[in-house]
């Protein structure tokens, strides 16, 4: 989302000017946003998992939503209704950076994993 840019590019998918003359651009180069328009945002957000960078969210917690799932790691955390927010690329360095094989099964890490 770009916020009154000074052209809209071509991967620009919405526009939205609003009457105070705020342009808000809706640009997604990869094709793999989407935009919905609800009456409660529940319909939509509602769905999602907890938000991985909120202040509440800890080694623990990650462990605890990680805890039922036999499958792969990765699958587990690019699912959104366990997790929101991480896709293929943040999983994989996540993984990466915390010495985690991909296909490791989720329900076998523990807190010292990430620590």
């Amino acid at each position: 989302m770009l916020l009154n840019p000074e052209e809209i590019a071509y991967y620009a998918r919405a526009a939205f000017r609003f009457s105070n003359g705020v342009q808000l651009v809706f640009s997604d180069r990869r094709r793999l946003g989407a935009i919905w328009l609800v009456g409660d945002a529940s319909v939509i957000v509602g769905k999602l998992g907890p938000e991985p960078l909120g202040e509440d969210f800890a080694p623990e917690t990650l462990v605890k939503l990680l805890k039922g799932h036999r499958i792969p790691v990765k699958a587990t955390l690019i699912d959104q209704s366990i997790i929101a927010g991480i896709g293929n690329m943040y999983a994989d360095e996540m993984l990466f950076a915390a010495r985690i094989h991909p296909l490791r099964r989720a329900n076998t890490l523990r807190v010292k994993s990430f620590k």
